[in-house]
């Protein structure tokens, strides 16, 4: 059982190793391996995950494992389909899910999940409120194309899904349609990874966001600013200081 153990959680070391390698030095392994197994699996810590591996008894029909198996698949490029995805929300639902993880929605048109949009200034319009966008890098799997109100699919569940053969819901934009910018949903959270977070224009909610957020680390996930042309909602790349949506450059 502890060979199967390793088995599990070794590929998610050495991932944590070569992604984080300057936050290693800095903090070490433990910090980084709780946060990710965390991400993945919803369970506090390393020796949680472990004492539950070895109640279920790397049981293949046990929610935990599998969710360990489809992370050790994303990171040797086996059934990954990952794509960027941008999210807004208050700050301080910002802080806890960097801090732990995402929640699925208790509703929404496409079902009960998560909701990205394809890019950082589709945010706008969108979401009911301001705050933080959080950059995700999104392991979308098999993906459902829906373009039309060919039925509702507000009552799309995780399990509902995966029983047509999909893991997420894509939107895509077109006349007349469900949505005027792309967007999609995903129903696991252990598929979402924060990478990175546009701060929000209103620093009360990038305060709050920092206040839920006690173990944040911009190593692990950097800050970003917004553009600041009247009307753009763009995303500032940090090297080039160029805004991605408008082309021009912050501060110019």
């Amino acid at each position: 059982t502890d060979d199967e153990i390793q088995c599990l959680l070794g590929p998610i070391a050495s991932h944590c190793e070569e992604a984080y390698h300057q936050d290693l030095r800095r903090h070490g392994a433990p910090l980084v391996m709780n946060r990710e197994v965390q991400r993945i699996t919803g369970l506090g810590s390393v020796p949680e995950v472990i004492h539950h591996l070895r109640s279920v008894r790397i049981s293949d029909s046990d929610p935990i494992v599998q969710k360990l198996r489809r992370a050790m698949a994303s990171y040797s490029g086996g059934s990954s389909n990952s794509i960027r995805g941008y999210h807004r929300t208050v700050g301080e639902s910002a802080g806890q899910i960097m801090s732990t993880a995402f929640r699925c929605s208790d509703r929404g048109m496409l079902g009960k999940g998560i909701y990205f949009a394809t890019k950082p200034e589709d945010v706008e319009g969108k979401a009911a409120h301001t705050g933080p966008v959080l950059e995700c890098e999104v392991d979308v799997g098999r993906v459902k194309y829906v373009d039309s109100y060919a039925r509702d699919l507000s009552r799309t569940t995780l399990a509902s899904l995966n029983a047509e053969g999909y893991d997420c819901i894509y939107a895509r934009a077109s006349r007349g349609g469900i949505v005027s910018r792309d967007e999609f949903c995903i129903f696991d959270p252990a598929r979402v990874r924060v990478i990175g977070t546009m701060l929000s224009q209103t620093p009360m909610d990038n305060l709050k966001m920092l206040g839920n957020c006690p173990g944040f680390n911009p190593l692990l996930t950097p800050m970003r600013v917004g553009c600041d042309k009247r009307g753009c909602n763009g995303m500032v790349d940090n090297r080039s200081g160029v805004c991605g949506a408008c082309g021009r450059r912050v501060g110019s």
